[in-house]
C-alpha cells in the first residue's frame, strides 16, 4: 500500500473536495449563491430554479467523492473505479469544450477560467489513467501467492 501512496493521497483529496462541495451544494440558498459567484462568477438571482439544479449536481459530486474515497482506501480492490473516473472526467472536459460559448454567454465564465477547468479535468484524468495502468501492471507482475 505504501507503493500507492501518491494515488491514495490524490484520490483522497479529490474525494474530500467532491464530498464537501456536494454537501455545500445541498446547503442553504446563500451558500449555493456564494459558490456560483466563486466558481462561475455568476450572481444567482434570489428565486432562481438553478438552486434545485445545483442540489442535484451536489448529489452527483458527493457520489463521485465517495468513489474516490474508496480508491484512496483500497486502490487495488477498487481499481475499476479509476477507469470510471477517467471516463467521467474526460466526458466532463469534452462537455465543457462543446458548450464553451454557451457557458460564457449564460454565466459570463471567462475563457481563462473555462480553460483552467478543462485543463484540471484533463490532468486529473491523465493522472488517474496512469495510476490505473500502474495498478494493472502491478497485478500482472504480482506472484500468485501474493494475490491469493
Amino acid at each position: 500500500m505504501k507503493k500507492h501512496l501518491i494515488l491514495r493521497v490524490l484520490a483522497g483529496i479529490v474525494g474530500i473536495y467532491c464530498i464537501l462541495l456536494g454537501l455545500c451544494l445541498n446547503g442553504p440558498h446563500t451558500m449555493i449563491a456564494g459558490l456560483a459567484t466563486g466558481f462561475l462568477d455568476y450572481e444567482l438571482p434570489e428565486d432562481s430554479s438553478l438552486v434545485f439544479a445545483a442540489r442535484m449536481i451536489g448529489v452527483y459530486m458527493g457520489f463521485f467523492g465517495v468513489t474516490m474515497g474508496l480508491v484512496a482506501w483500497n486502490p487495488i480492490r477498487n481499481r475499476a473505479l479509476l477507469t470510471v473516473a477517467v471516463v467521467l472526467l474526460v466526458l466532463r472536459a469534452i462537455q465543457r469544450l462543446v458548450y464553451f460559448d454557451e457557458l460564457r454567454v449564460a454565466f459570463g465564465i471567462s475563457t481563462q477560467k473555462n480553460w483552467g477547468y478543462v485543463t484540471t479535468m484533463v490532468v486529473l484524468a491523465a493522472l488517474f489513467l496512469v495510476f490505473r495502468l500502474v495498478l494493472l501492471r502491478d497485478m500482472k507482475t504480482a506472484t500468485p501467492a501474493a494475490t491469493a
